[in-house]
């Protein structure tokens, strides 16, 4: 009742020109859910630095490139093991510092702690609830 509502509310002369309005307000709406969806995929992209933690020559020789954001048993034997990455700007330090209250978190400074706890806060109150 409510479309039809509308369509009378345009004071149309004929069916006619009701379906050609109605047709070409479907159209600019599946033009405008097209633009939302490419939208959508466009922010489930991972943002932020992406980063690759090292391959040899001999990778990419037999067609091999570790994935981004893979290390490589010879970054790990060189001492990267220690570094760790800031869970809010991504950079990779040795002078990252976990959350003090779970321990899962890393950041390299206080202010992106101070950031990166706008989203971690429930997470880490949940994980840390003593019984």
């Amino acid at each position: 009742m409510n479309g039809a509502n509308r369509v009378l509310d345009h004071d149309f002369v004929s069916l006619e020109s009701a379906v050609d309005h109605l047709s070409r307000e479907h159209h600019h709406l599946r033009e405008r859910v097209s633009i939302l969806e490419q939208r959508v995929v466009s922010l489930e992209q991972p943002k932020g630095p992406t980063i690759c933690l090292g391959h040899s020559d001999e990778d990419a020789s037999d067609g091999f490139i570790p994935p981004l954001g893979t290390a490589t048993l010879e970054s790990f034997e060189s001492g990267l093991k220690a570094q760790h990455m800031c869970d809010y700007c991504y950079k990779i330090s040795a002078n990252c510092f976990n959350c003090p209250r779970c321990g899962h978190e890393w950041y390299c400074s206080k202010h992106c702690q101070r950031l990166r706890g706008i989203v971690h806060e429930h997470s880490c109150r949940n994980c840390c609830k003593t019984i």
